[in-house]
């Protein structure tokens, strides 16, 4: 007759694998559920990092942000747009790959993921940004 312990880790890893695929596929449907797309101003999000309550309000949220450019730099290979606000805070996003011409004045509307934002010393930068 077999023993019994030699049932017991081929069960056990048995039962450890189920629990993984099923941790994933909950955790899957989790983040599907509670995905947001958010339609926001600079200033609305500039405001949000300036009272510390950014993270609370967009955590796992995607950001549809519309605003006019208020400036355009270029360090290393990203280009930082800086959008015009109404705070004493700012508001701006990178972009690693941009296909588009951008000219200070225009309206754009960009889409980013809230948890990939920085605090600045002044203000809120998104990073990886895509344009709409």
């Amino acid at each position: 007759m077999p023993k019994l312990n030699s049932f017991r880790y081929p069960i056990f890893i048995l039962a450890l694998v189920i629990l993984l695929i099923g941790s994933f596929f909950l955790g899957s449907k989790y983040a599907l559920d509670h995905l947001v797309i958010r339609q926001v101003t600079p200033t609305q999000i500039a405001n949000a990092m300036k009272d510390d309550h950014f993270w609370v309000s967009y955590r796992e949220d995607l950001l549809l942000i519309s605003g006019s450019i208020e400036s355009i730099t270029h360090v290393n290979s990203k280009i930082i747009v800086s959008f015009k606000t109404n705070s004493t805070y700012g508001a701006q996003c990178s972009f690693t790959n941009i296909n588009e011409v951008l000219n200070i004045g225009q309206s754009i509307e960009v889409l980013s993921i809230a948890n990939s934002a920085e605090r600045m010393k002044s203000g809120v930068q998104l990073n990886d940004c895509r344009m709409q």
